[in-house]
């Protein structure tokens, strides 16, 4: 059975283009344009890792990561941020969200 994967990102071309590439590597790919349709699918279906966006309009990247760590079912979930944003406060807020 593949591999789960969530991918959320608001950038439409972004969340296809990291499907396709996933999907082409085996994994089932399921997508989510924004963090409250990525927790709403987080409750309703189960995934091995998600892939998560940071800047996202309503809710952003870290506000879903630490919804994911504050719950007892989905924290030991994986979770990799992609993001466009740099420097050391967006690692150190990463971490603070609940890595």
């Amino acid at each position: 059975m593949p591999k789960r994967i969530l991918a959320v990102d608001d950038d439409e071309n972004i969340l296809n283009l990291e499907k396709t590439i996933l999907e082409q590597k085996g994994f089932h790919v399921t997508g989510a344009q924004g963090g409250a349709e990525a927790l709403k699918l987080l409750g309703e279906q189960s995934f091995d890792l998600v892939l998560l966006d940071v800047m996202m309009p309503e809710v952003d990247g870290f506000t879903v990561c630490r919804r994911i760590k504050e719950n007892p079912g989905l924290k030991d979930m994986p979770v990799i941020f992609l993001t466009a944003k740099g420097g050391g406060e967006a690692l150190a807020e990463g971490f603070e969200s609940g890595l």
